[in-house]
């Protein structure tokens, strides 16, 4: 499906691109990091002027976020209609975020050739207020897409065999995408710092874990690596050294409007698409709800037509009379049941709650987030997530390398961080024991690496 315009909104870093016959004819690049809705509007607006656009047009947007998740699923053979349901109720059940989810899916495969989705899920008003601003600048949306969709449509083009890790660098966040060479996401991993922000020297030791970590839960090595970022070739070379497997850096891919082409250029039906079919079609909810008013007055209007009839016939025959009673009766039923149905498809559309962690992808979850909780100063030798019973039980080792005040207000709050939802870990190990031991024993000197221990219960 072809369009006009694209638009980029990834961690921050906005970009629009008007397009003639497939090429970009203008552009504009945020000279700031766009982080609200309002600043989203703001920046479109100005986009506008810069790339001519006045009139209306198809446009595709490309958008990650903080609280953008992807999570792996996997689910038996059952039909497209079965599988949709089947993902509802698990949106329904959780999501990492206490508001209503839009969510879309990719179908895929994942350990030892197993099917899966990876369902993708955002807060439904950071969806709906991005969509409402294109449409009130006259931009229909085609397809609003996660970085995972396009990362699988430009996968294929670079005829790689075996497991590939796209590390797709930006100014704040780094994003790693673990896929196979036909294009199938894996999982995805979100790093809190990119090469303007955070240690970005930490890369090739957070690509390293991922190596291991896909080999621990895939079964598949690592072939390669391919970094993806708008800065300059040797700065992503230099930091590829350290990296346990061979690494690439297309020079192509860091331009400014690297992501708007791909995102561009995507074509057949997507799944992991945020906009419905129905509103690529421009059939709003609005005017569902219009047809469902007319529907409504026209069954009404009959009603009231037999209503007349039924009083001409009075006279005749009283037999007559009943049996046009009884169909009216019917027919004032039936406008019953489509008011209640127009009611509830609403409401139904509109309830979505959290989504329920499993045995399959529980330990998952946690280290994922684990790396989010921790202070850049701790490194994690070891951590260990085990059912026990009916309960899950969690043992982390570790190392943190900075002054003592500040190694004990950070793991402090680390450990309170735990005990937060949604994990409500109840601590039976703190870290303040092995402190407290290396404290009396004199181990602890200004300077030196302090070893840490927590333990307990996810409940």
């Amino acid at each position: 499906m072809s369009v006009r315009y694209a638009i980029s909104w990834l961690y921050g870093e906005f970009r629009m691109a008007r397009f003639q016959r497939g090429r970009v004819v203008e552009d504009y690049t945020a000279p700031e990091l766009i982080e609200t809705q309002a600043d989203f509007v703001q920046a479109l607006n100005e986009a506008r002027q810069h790339v001519n656009c006045k009139g209306r047009g198809a446009v595709a947007v490309l958008h990650e976020h903080d609280l953008h998740s992807h999570e792996f699923f996997e689910v038996p053979s059952m039909s497209r209609r079965d599988l949709e349901r089947y993902l509802g109720r698990q949106v329904q059940q959780s999501t990492a975020f206490k508001e209503e989810a839009a969510w879309c899916y990719h179908e895929t495969t994942h350990a030892d050739g197993q099917e899966g989705v990876l369902l993708h899920m955002l807060p439904r008003r950071i969806v709906r207020t991005t969509l409402d601003a294109c449409a009130a600048v006259g931009l229909a949306s085609k397809r609003y897409v996660p970085l995972t969709e396009v990362v699988s449509a430009y996968l294929p083009s670079l005829n790689i065999e075996g497991t590939i890790i796209i590390a797709a660098v930006f100014r704040t966040r780094v994003e790693i995408v673990v896929a196979d060479g036909g294009g199938e996401a894996l999982f995805v991993r979100e790093l809190a710092y990119g090469y303007e922000d955070g240690p970005i020297g930490r890369l090739p030791m957070d690509i390293n874990r991922t190596i291991r970590y896909a080999k621990q839960q895939t079964g598949r090595h690592v072939d390669q690596v391919r970094m993806i970022g708008n800065q300059e070739t040797q700065a992503l070379l230099d930091m590829a050294r350290d990296v346990d497997v061979e690494v690439h850096v297309d020079p192509a891919t860091n331009t400014d409007n690297f992501w708007l082409e791909q995102v561009a250029s995507l074509s057949g039906r997507l799944h992991a698409n945020f906009v419905s079919s129905l509103a690529q079609r421009r059939i709003t909810p609005d005017a569902l709800r219009r047809m469902g008013v007319f529907a409504t007055l026209s069954f009404v209007l009959a009603s009231v037509l037999s209503a007349v009839v039924v009083d001409r016939l009075v006279a005749t025959s009283k037999d007559l009379i009943v049996r046009v009673n009884a169909q009216n009766m019917i027919l004032q039923e039936d406008i019953g049941e489509l008011e209640t149905l127009l009611a509830n498809t609403r409401e139904q559309a509109d309830h979505l709650a959290r989504l329920k962690a499993n045995t399959f992808n529980l330990p998952t979850l946690f280290v994922l987030h684990l790396s989010r909780l921790a202070p850049p100063s701790v490194t994690f030798n070891a951590v260990e997530v085990s059912k026990v019973n009916e309960h899950w039980e969690v043992d982390i080792s570790g190392v943190i390398e900075t002054d003592l005040a500040a190694t004990a207000r950070h793991l402090g709050t680390f450990e309170e961080m735990l005990a937060e939802p949604p994990w409500h870990m109840t601590v039976t190990q703190s870290w303040k024991e092995t402190w407290f031991d290396q404290l009396q024993s004199g181990a602890l000197r200004e300077g030196d690496p302090v070893g840490f221990k927590l333990g307990g219960v996810l409940r």
